[in-house]
């Protein structure tokens, strides 16, 4: 399965590095989470079948189902990453994180409609050899 980091990802995750890189300790921390996400994704051979402690779908998507990837309790950290898989099942697509630890259970308000803006994106920018309907 291939992934792919969405523009919104990629935007986040460069902002991390330059902080991390700065000495940032809680960047540096929350950079290693999400690697340890990703990791997750590679293991995968598709979309879940079931829902497990560390990979959940979203229940406030929006056009999309999306699904969430955590982490085991680490005191003060809360980092989610939302993603989407295509219904081809070859992809996944990376969207966004955020430390939910800082933000609460407002962090799932927007889900739906920034995967949605992020997914559609996508969809309309990749190369035109793999646009096929995914919706």
């Amino acid at each position: 399965m291939n992934i792919f980091p969405a523009r919104p990802f990629r935007i986040a995750v460069d902002a991390l590095k330059a902080k991390a890189g700065a000495g940032d300790e809680r960047a540096e921390t929350t950079l290693r989470l999400v690697a340890a996400q990703v990791a997750v994704l590679r293991d995968l051979d598709g979309e879940p079948a079931e829902e497990t402690p560390t990979v959940r779908r979203v229940v406030q998507s929006g056009e999309f189902p999306v699904w969430r990837l955590s982490h085991p309790f680490r005191e003060g950290h809360a980092v989610r990453t939302i993603v989407w898989f295509t219904p081809e099942g070859e992809a996944v697509l990376m969207l966004f994180f955020s430390d939910k630890a800082q933000m609460g259970d407002v962090f799932y308000d927007s889900v739906g409609s920034r995967a949605d803006q992020a997914i559609d994106e996508w969809l309309r920018d990749r190369p035109t050899s793999q646009k096929e309907d995914n919706r």
